[in-house]
């Protein structure tokens, strides 16, 4: 399945919103992509530089979950997706 995106709602596809769509994470085990599957996000984002496995993105991959890696710690990473215009549950920007 591919998705279009809005860069004004960072990680959400056109014309859908969901009250959570993007799940960040330092733990590196197929149950986050289980969790992320079962709460509807559409999008994981691995922090301090962890790599999922092949399994997990194969299963990513078979529930339409997108998966990104970064170096920064989920503090910074956090305060990067807000600043850009992601809010958590219901925030006003």
């Amino acid at each position: 399945m591919r998705l279009g995106y809005d860069e004004r709602r960072i990680g959400l596809p056109q014309g859908h919103v969901k009250d959570q769509a993007v799940l960040l994470t330092g733990l590196v085990n197929s149950q986050v992509i289980r969790t992320a599957e079962m709460m509807d996000m559409i999008c994981i984002v691995f922090v301090r530089s962890k790599a999922p496995t092949e399994e997990m993105l194969a299963l990513a991959r078979e529930s339409g979950i997108v998966i990104l890696a970064t170096g920064m710690r989920m503090y910074e990473a956090c305060g990067k997706l807000y600043a850009n215009g992601l809010r958590g549950n219901g925030g006003k920007a």
